[in-house]
């Protein structure tokens, strides 16, 4: 049994419930204007100031497409300025921000009941394998 699993697993269900209740304090500041004035959620290419965190450093859209028969591929979209792409981006992003932050937390936790699962597996073989050792029931 490796505890990484184990660590990794509650890393991931902290990252999915912080997630959830951000959203739920999120909701509920939005649902009262008149006590909060400064309220933003929203990906952003860099740091516009306040708190916040980062998901990655990049993004990078991958495409191409290839033939059968043909080990090369093309893009298929490619004659784009790239400083345009970032602002239109995070604009078109921006109003499922919601969305996609509860999808990043049901992804996450899949995951997690994956690697709980697999970490199962691997307490329940070890179980196995020590009550067939010579000597008895260990449990």
């Amino acid at each position: 049994m490796n505890i990484e699993n184990i660590e990794k697993i509650d890393r991931l269900l902290k990252a999915a419930n912080e997630i959830r209740k951000g959203l739920d304090s999120y909701e509920r500041w939005q649902r009262n204007p008149k006590q909060y004035d400064k309220i933003r959620l929203e990906f952003s290419p860099s740091n516009p100031g306040g708190p916040g965190i980062n998901i990655c450093s990049t993004v990078r859209l991958v495409n191409y497409m290839g033939t059968y028969g043909d080990s090369g591929v093309s893009p298929f979209i490619s004659n784009i300025a790239n400083a345009d792409l970032a602002q239109y981006f995070f604009r078109a992003i921006g109003p499922q921000t919601e969305s996609i932050l509860l999808k990043m937390a049901e992804l996450i936790e899949v995951d997690a009941a994956y690697h709980r699962q697999q970490a199962q597996s691997e307490v329940d073989a070890i179980q196995e394998a020590l009550t067939t050792l010579k000597g008895g029931d260990f449990s």
